[in-house]
């Protein structure tokens, strides 16, 4: 979470310096990590709101949900899917409340568009498996493709990965759910973000077909996938928290919403699988990796 170890966090740093605020001369930043361990997310968000800040970014809807319940005063700048259905906002355009932010999925609609996908490389498929944590299976999120994957006549597969959200939770995951299934649908959770490396590897371990929510699980071997451009959403967020620190009104801040998804397709990764994609996929595609 700095300037030198994160293109995404030197985005957003990068930002709060055009706006006047440099972090060692202006603004001092404490950083809290709940190390992808849902048990630690509480004592996470306590610690954050005893500090007192002026404001406070969080990552998730389950950490902003955490720390909203906390504090009514200290205004929160999140990385969110649904701040609506969570119960963050009032509304995108008027937040009203003590929450505004960026959202890592442009509207419910996508996860159809995502299944569609999965469909035509997988024509035979009769369900997807929703790889993402517990305890947003169980919530708003997993609501929403649970009702895209239905509405596409489909069964939704499971387990979720349990915590610690370490390589045994998720290969005991995968092994269950390859039993049933050949196509993923990979949900942004922040879990499943720390681990790309190892869910391209057991993707391939087990020859199932994902859809991945980020470009960056592309360019690391896995085979399709929309690019959110995470560089963006980090300089909507610092452009946000600038605002506040100088005054703004947390509330009257809109959410940033992305407008457009390009697709991705590792042809390289298609072709060492033996996934054929069809030429009207790749017609689709803003980028082919070959």
């Amino acid at each position: 979470m700095t300037k030198d170890n994160s293109p995404t966090f030197r985005a957003f740093f990068d930002e709060l310096s055009k706006s006047g605020f440099t972090e060692g001369n202006n603004l001092d930043v404490r950083r809290f990590d709940g190390g992808g361990i849902s048990d630690n997310y509480k004592t996470t968000a306590e610690a954050a709101v005893k500090w007192h800040p002026d404001v406070i970014m969080a990552i998730s809807d389950r950490m902003t949900k955490l720390i909203k319940d906390m504090t009514s005063n200290i205004p929160i700048v999140a990385m969110t899917s649904d701040p609506v259905s969570y119960g963050l906002a009032q509304s995108l355009a008027h937040p009203e409340g003590n929450v505004t932010g960026v959202m890592v999925n442009s509207s419910p609609e996508i996860f159809a568009k995502r299944i569609e996908y999965l469909r035509e490389i997988v024509p035979e498929t009769r369900g997807v498996f929703q790889l993402t944590s517990r305890t947003l299976w169980e919530s708003p999120l997993g609501s929403s493709v649970q009702a895209a994957v239905e509405q596409a006549g489909l069964q939704l597969i499971g387990p979720p990965v349990e915590s610690p959200h370490r390589e045994p939770q998720y290969r005991a995951a995968f092994s269950a759910a390859a039993a049933q299934t050949k196509t993923v649908l990979v949900t942004t959770a922040v879990e499943n973000f720390n681990n790309v490396d190892l869910i391209v590897k057991l993707m391939n371990e087990y020859r199932l077909v994902a859809f991945y929510p980020l470009r960056e699980y592309i360019t690391r071997g896995g085979l399709i996938g929309h690019d959110i451009n995470p560089i963006d959403l980090y300089d909507h967020l610092g452009q946000q928290i600038s605002l506040i620190l100088k005054g703004a009104d947390v509330g009257a801040i809109p959410f940033y919403q992305p407008m457009r998804l390009k697709l991705s397709i590792n042809l390289a990764s298609a072709n060492a699988a033996r996934i054929s994609i069809a030429a009207s996929i790749l017609a689709r595609a803003d980028e082919v990796i070959e």
